[in-house]
């Protein structure tokens, strides 16, 4: 009797220490899943950062695309101005010296017509002083 006691016993603790194995093998099976789950989440949390990084990236160097552009855009206004400065700069020469030209000309054709009725004037006397002449 005291052999079947023990082997009772003996069965008992077996199967308590199968069932406490079994009950920490679920547990670590269970942990096992919740980790996978969680490197999964992890990876996934990953790929999306790693994802929003290389937008963010595309989108900072259209910026700076942009700006390099507006740069640029910039430059060739600054140069039309300067273009612009010039030509209106050249442009009031031109209308000086055109000013200048006709003031000259407009004094040339004044000194002209004087002398023109200076010597209409003189012919005029002339002829008077025959025509007085021819009286006498």
């Amino acid at each position: 009797m005291l052999r079947a006691d023990f082997d009772l016993y003996w069965s008992l603790d077996e199967a308590r220490i199968s069932s406490a194995v079994a009950h920490a093998l679920s547990i670590e099976r269970a942990r096992h899943e919740e980790l996978v789950a969680k490197l999964a989440e992890a990876e996934a949390d990953r790929l999306a950062y790693a994802e929003a990084a290389s937008l963010v990236q595309i989108e900072l160097r259209l910026k700076k695309q942009e700006l390099q552009s507006a740069r640029a855009n910039m430059g060739l206004a600054f140069i039309a101005r300067d273009r612009a400065v010039d030509d209106a700069k050249e442009a009031s020469k031109v209308e000086a010296k055109a000013k200048l030209e006709a003031h000259s000309l407009q004094h040339r054709l004044d000194l002209s017509n004087e002398r023109q009725a200076e010597l209409r004037l003189a012919v005029l006397r002339d002829r008077l002083a025959d025509a007085e002449k021819l009286k006498t």
